[in-house]
């Protein structure tokens, strides 16, 4: 498997056994299912508990090109030439990229026509067969989709894991 997500499980297990691979979508910034649109097999198995893109859909084109014209705003970066903002960002600390950014600007995954060809709904991604949209569907065996009401309480106890740990 040429792919990043292979060669990253190659890095990763200590079997390399990619026909066993697993995904689990959990309380991540980018969603597992996500990589449902991909035409090559990345993993057999896929559990999303919660940061579904069926919940969360990406956003249309405009509106990450608002994010983006926001996020350079903030930063400070607007006036730079496209290869110096990149540069910005690299040697700029995450703290000040995390502090100067609001929480109220979106920032997700795009519907760019490529890598993400559009949005999805339960209809689907429930129903059997080749979808144009979610080529996974083919090759994603198992495919176990939960509840996330109890996020907020296990974010909850891990963060006081953390406070007693630390």
């Amino acid at each position: 498997m040429s792919h990043w997500w292979g060669k990253a499980l190659e890095q990763a297990s200590e079997l390399n056994d990619y026909d066993s691979a697993r995904t689990r979508s959990d309380i991540c910034l980018v969603s597992s299912t996500l990589h449902l649109h991909s035409t090559e097999p990345l993993f057999k198995r896929l559990v999303s508990i919660s940061g579904t893109t069926l919940l969360m859909k990406p956003l249309p084109p405009f509106v990450a090109e608002f994010a983006y014209a926001s996020v350079l705003e903030s930063l400070g970066i607007k006036d730079l030439s496209p290869a110096d903002r990149i540069k910005a960002l690299i040697i700029m600390q995450f703290d000040l990229l995390y502090s100067k950014v609001s929480p109220a600007v979106p920032l997700m995954p795009v519907v760019d026509n490529d890598l993400i060809p559009g949005t999805v709904d339960f209809s689907q991604i429930s129903t059997t067969g080749s979808d144009a949209l979610l080529p996974g569907k083919t090759w994603c065996q198992d495919l176990l989709i939960g509840d996330c009401k109890f996020d907020v309480s296990r974010s909850s106890d891990q963060s006081v894991w953390t406070r007693l740990t630390v």
